[in-house]
């Protein structure tokens, strides 16, 4: 199995006193969404992440925004630039911006003017369950104000990490195919909601589709939230075509820590990623776990 350096594409930092709203108390929704999650409660700093991963030759992280800092979400972006500079991780920063923001302009040019930035992320995952809703709308990626947002990212040299649901896929491929000079990585596997036999072949056609725009990436990450106490043969199947589907130079792999710490230790976490590729060539297991991130994020 793979020994060679890591990059995980898909971590999280917080401190309580940044005003995380979703970690000061309990939110309904989200418990619903992934269990009770009072262990991640508390913070979790740069520290705490290499305390973490110190064993499994993680060499570089990008941090994904964790919604902290509400009232200015550069203050996040701030915060982790520091953390770097005392501590060495993360690599790079996805930081949060609302792309149908009239001063989006300006918002990005100040998260760009911190050297880690390399992409940004607005959650867009909507579902007709309003507790697994991370998006107030449904159709921000049909929307003329939003994709006029979305057109300044190439001009800024940004990746655009794009959470979502599976079902949400064709409005994805649509604006992949409208802005081909735009990367998009699809985060968590594109959220399968169904893991029945007729919803993993529905998930393996979405994925198809996304495949066939050059401009998009995957990150098989999430293995914990996503698929949750299902077990790991059920995640080795998903992350397993996934990789078939995009190819391991498309693919990347992303930890989502501290919170598929719910349901995996860190050590069963990477074990059950190197499983899964196993099986692959050594160059193409690289490419999973460090070249594709590296050439994606600028790392």
């Amino acid at each position: 199995m793979y020994t060679g350096p890591v990059i995980d594409t898909h971590m999280h930092l917080w401190d309580l006193a940044n005003g995380y709203a979703w970690l000061s108390k309990p939110d309904p929704a989200f418990e619903r969404l992934i269990g009770n999650y009072d262990a991640l409660r508390r913070n979790f700093l740069a520290p705490d992440y290499i305390a973490l991963t110190h064993d499994e030759n993680v060499v570089k992280s990008v941090h994904v925004q964790a919604f902290g800092f509400a009232d200015d979400p550069v203050g996040e972006t701030a915060w982790l630039s520091e953390q770097t500079r005392q501590y060495g991780y993360p690599s790079g920063i996805v930081a949060y911006t609302d792309l149908s923001d009239p001063r989006l302009e300006q918002t990005l040019r100040r998260h760009c003017e911190r050297g880690e930035v390399r992409g940004v992320r607005m959650p867009l995952n909507y579902h007709s369950e309003p507790w697994r809703r991370m998006a107030d709308r449904e159709d921000y990626m049909r929307d003329p104000q939003w994709r006029n947002g979305f057109a300044l990212l190439s001009r800024h040299g940004l990746v655009f990490d794009m959470q979502i649901y599976d079902h949400q896929t064709p409005d994805a491929v649509a604006l992949a195919q409208s802005f081909p000079a735009t990367t998009i990585v699809i985060e968590h596997l594109a959220w399968p909601v169904d893991l029945s036999e007729s919803g993993y072949e529905r998930w393996m056609r979405f994925a198809a589709s996304m495949a066939e725009c050059p401009n998009v990436f995957m990150k098989v990450s999430a293995i914990g939230c996503v698929f949750q106490r299902s077990g790991p043969a059920l995640a080795l199947r998903y992350l397993r075509q996934a990789v078939a589907t995009f190819g391991a130079a498309r693919c990347m792999f992303g930890s989502n820590c501290p919170p598929d710490t719910l349901f995996y230790g860190f050590e069963e976490l990477m074990e059950t990623y190197r499983n899964a590729f196993s099986g692959l060539a050594a160059s193409e297991q690289h490419d999973v776990f460090y070249g594709t991130a590296q050439r994606v994020y600028r790392l």
